[in-house]
């Protein structure tokens, strides 16, 4: 990305910025809270140099509130990890950090891609939500529980 943007909505106070190295341990700390086999440390740190990783923090970027690590590829975009802190979920953030994402790379990328859990009914909603649908399932594509993962992808044009 490698400029910050500057969101404000409804009084609140939300910056979407590319992730350093000093956000590195509040958003591993998210990571540890939201799900149950977290990357570790050194893997955000790896995401730094070779993904597009981003966090979604106050304006003075203190606090961050969420996350999301993704690849880009030609007119494609895939989701690879995004939590939001146990705190901040059901407030919309993660609604927030999305479609500003996509409002964003506007013109750039036209699908954008993620994995879910098949019982991740929460997450599930969300995307619905937001225009993403299923495309297939990976079965028991996830360890522990043994679990299929629902691929889905959203389509700028609605397609």
């Amino acid at each position: 990305m490698g400029t910050t943007l500057r969101i404000i909505e409804e009084s609140l106070d939300l910056c979407i910025k590319e992730m350093i190295e000093t956000d590195v341990d509040q958003v591993h700390e998210i990571e540890q809270k939201c799900f149950p086999f977290p990357w570790s440390r050194s893997a955000f740190l790896l995401a730094l140099s070779s993904l597009d990783s981003i966090v979604l923090s106050n304006l003075s970027g203190e606090v961050i509130i969420g996350y999301l690590v993704g690849m880009p590829s030609l007119d494609e975009y895939s989701i690879y990890n995004i939590a939001i802190s146990p705190h901040y979920q059901k407030c919309g953030m993660a609604t927030f950090l999305l479609k500003n994402l996509i409002k964003y790379h506007d013109g750039v990328y036209f699908n954008y891609y993620l994995e879910v859990r098949r019982s991740n009914y929460r997450a599930l909603s969300l995307y619905h939500f937001l225009g993403f649908r299923i495309l297939y399932v990976r079965k028991l594509y996830y360890s522990n529980p043994l679990e299929d993962a629902f691929v889905m992808r959203y389509n700028v044009r609605g397609k």
